[in-house]
């Protein structure tokens, strides 16, 4: 029996529009190269354009440019690899008839303490999240104007787990870590997030997909997931069984990096033909600043 090829697969968001990326799975293991395996030179280039674009991205959110704003949030992997994330978990929550709690953090921090923060934040969700296995944990880090840093915390599984998890994070992050939750009660953070991820207008997340846009310039991770939100992802992906390279830079329009937002049409379950939703034409600004990884 021959087997068919699977050059990518999509996750679907709504209404015949997904993120696409490229290989036969959803999750990577492949991480960016990190400082040490790259060439020194090389290196150098690479972290003098992020400094740049950095600049230039203070300067858009400050002036509050929405359409640049844009531009690269839609371009960007990590923002794009977020959303899907927090979308398709969100679903499954209602799908199967699950609580999803949702909470909001921000907390202003000088440049060089963001990783080590994130580090911090991320071994301390890992611990959590062995005496909590039903649960589909994910966090991403954000950066946004004047050194604010956001953090998107989602759970979904039964309420008696979720609720405690919830609650351990916030202690941890507002008590521990002086984040700030501007929320009175976890459940209202909950209800407010949950209505605003049921938006099915890409413009609502303009902010959101440049905050992931900016740490991407400065992280190597930008979100957390657990092993059963991996799982849950890895179910939901569509496999894309057409000779479709979505990292190919020859084809018009192509994402030159392996991630695409697209629509597409389906027959019969399967995936017919596939459109990208923006224009990746002349992409040279974004290119290898973001990874595949997140």
């Amino acid at each position: 029996m021959e087997t068919k090829r699977r050059n990518a697969v999509i996750l679907p968001l709504w209404d015949c529009m997904g993120v696409m990326v490229a290989g036969s799975t959803w999750e990577k293991d492949t991480l960016s190269l990190a400082p040490s395996t790259v060439q020194e030179e090389d290196f150098k280039k690479r972290t003098a354009k992020k400094k740049s674009l950095q600049r230039y991205a203070e300067t858009l959110e400050r002036t509050n440019k929405k359409e640049e704003m844009e531009y690269f949030g839609l371009r960007c992997n990590a923002a794009l690899r977020h959303l899907a994330t927090f979308l398709t978990l969100i679903q499954y929550s209602k799908d199967e008839g699950l609580k999803c709690g949702l909470s909001m953090f921000r907390k202003c921090l000088k440049e060089p303490l963001v990783s080590k923060e994130w580090d911090s934040i991320r071994r301390w969700i890992t611990k959590q999240a062995k005496d909590y296995d039903n649960l589909a944990i994910a966090l991403t880090i954000g950066r946004s104007n004047k050194g604010w840093y956001s953090l998107r915390c989602l759970a979904v599984g039964n309420d008696e787990e979720v609720t405690p998890l919830m609650f351990s994070l916030w202690t941890y992050l507002v008590k521990k870590r002086q984040w700030k939750n501007k929320a009175i009660r976890i459940e209202e953070d909950s209800s407010r997030l949950f209505k605003y991820y049921q938006s099915r207008d890409l413009d609502t997340y303009t902010d959101e997909l440049f905050e992931v846009f900016r740490t991407s310039l400065m992280l190597y991770h930008r979100t957390f997931k657990n092993r059963k939100a991996v799982e849950i992802l890895e179910n939901k992906a569509v496999a894309v069984e057409e000779d479709y390279l979505v990292g190919a830079r020859h084809l018009p329009d192509n994402s030159p990096s392996g991630v695409a937002l697209c629509s597409f049409a389906t027959c019969d379950d399967e995936i017919e033909d596939i459109y990208t939703v923006v224009n990746y034409d002349n992409e040279s600004e974004l290119e290898d600043l973001d990874g595949i990884n997140d």
